[in-house]
Parts: C-alpha cells; structure tokens; sequence
C-alpha cells in the first residue's frame, strides 16, 4: 500500500517539478542562463539558430527566416532581402562575421521581457533590455566585453544602452528581429 502511495504522490507532483517558464514581471524583465526555462518553441528555434551560425552559412539563416510567417527586422529602415542586407553588414560580406555574432549572442544570458501587450519577448543578450549599463555588476560587465570587446562596450556602457546586435524572438519561437543600432 505505501509502494502504491509513493507511486501516486510522485506521478501528482512531477509536473510540479518540471522546470517553469521563465516569465518576466509585469512591465519588466528576468534573466536566466537556464535555456530549459524556455518554451519548446522558443528552445526549437534557438537550436535552429545555432546550428544556422555554427554552418558558416547565410543561407540556413535565410531557411530559417524563410519558414516563419513574416520576415524579421534586420533594419530600421526598409530592406528587401534580409539575408542580403546581413550579409552587406558584415565585415566579411559573406554573413560570416554576422554569423559569428549570432552566435556569441546566443552564447549569453538571455531575458524574457514583457513587452507591455501580453506577450513575453525572449532576448539575447540579456543585456539588451538593461536600463544603464553603467550600472552593471562584473558578472555583466564580462558578459558585454566578450560580446563586443573591451573599448566599444567601454563606449557603450558610457552611453548608457545596448545599441549593439540583439535578437527577439516570440513565445511562439518566431524570429522577431536581429538588430543593431538604435
């Protein structure tokens, strides 16, 4: 009978002991490394996303962008293609160091962000959604300069926000934007 009861106490508190869904305050933001805290759309699509900057190949990218509904944002402007204005704004002009960027994002904390309608934004980097990164602890301050090395996090800190690249993607794991700049 106790065998019986353990068995059904464990099978009435498992899904309580599964990992929940990282979810921002109202208005705000949480940060977390824990990819398991992300929902299973969101965790498709990053995994997607890595292996498209771990290829070495815009194309899986533009694949990528291609299965979803709408384009992302790769601009604040207008742009016609966003594999090819990617691929423009890399050094390279092959998408390899955009690539590479893409991939050092997803490498970091990210945030799930409110976004003020209901709907929660996932964000790489975390760091993104900071509010001063003057103010930043150590642990941060590391995480920028890995990011985008030592004097343009150093200028951008002084400025206050993150106006490097950062990726959103929804709940839905949709590819929301990939942007620089402000």
């Amino acid at each position: 009978m106790r065998l019986i009861l353990a068995a059904v106490f464990t099978l009435l508190t498992l899904p309580s002991l599964a990992q929940a869904t990282l979810e921002p305050p109202p208005g705000g933001y949480a940060v977390s490394r824990d990819l398991s805290q992300l929902p299973a759309p969101v965790q498709e699509t990053y995994a997607a996303l890595v292996a498209a900057a771990q290829s070495g190949d815009m194309a899986s990218l533009g694949n990528l962008f291609d299965a979803q509904p709408s384009q992302p944002r790769v601009s604040f402007g207008d742009t016609e293609d966003t594999v090819d204005y990617l691929k423009n704004e890399s050094a390279d002009g092959d998408g390899l160091e955009t690539l590479a960027i893409l991939a050092s994002l997803l490498d970091s904390e990210f945030a799930a962000l409110d976004a003020g309608d209901g709907s929660v934004l996932y964000v790489w980097p975390s760091l993104a959604v900071f509010d001063d990164l003057s103010a930043l602890d150590a642990t941060h301050r590391v995480e920028g300069i890995r990011i985008m090395g030592y004097q343009p996090f150093l200028g951008m800190a002084e400025y206050g926000g993150w106006l490097y690249w950062r990726l959103y993607l929804s709940a839905e794991g949709e590819v929301q934007a990939f942007i620089a700049g402000d």
